[in-house]
């Protein structure tokens, strides 16, 4: 992640399936570089600071560490906040 050229790139993935965890490159199998707007480049430099210099960790983790699993936080998380929101609650999240 570069905040001042406000881009992260994107180089692996993980997906659950069945409940188990494969990591891999992105569905592409491509590394890509996704612009990002500056206010975000700025909350995400500041929150990667915190998380300490391990390249390979995770930019967002589960409250225990690891990575985040889809089903806990669209659960937990997504769909409360959507309907905090006042958003149509058929709203789907994409991770």
């Amino acid at each position: 992640m570069n905040p001042l050229l406000r881009r992260v790139e994107v180089a692996d993935s993980v997906a659950e399936l069945g409940g188990e965890l494969h990591y891999g490159p992105p569905k592409t199998y491509q590394r890509r570089s996704v612009p990002i707007p500056a206010t975000i480049a700025l909350d995400l430099a500041r929150h990667l600071e915190l998380r300490g210099s391990n390249p390979d960790a995770f930019v967002f983790t589960a409250p225990e560490g690891g990575p985040l699993r889809h089903a806990n936080f669209y659960r937990r998380h997504y769909k409360p906040a959507v309907v905090r929101a006042g958003v149509d609650p058929r709203t789907r999240s994409t991770i």
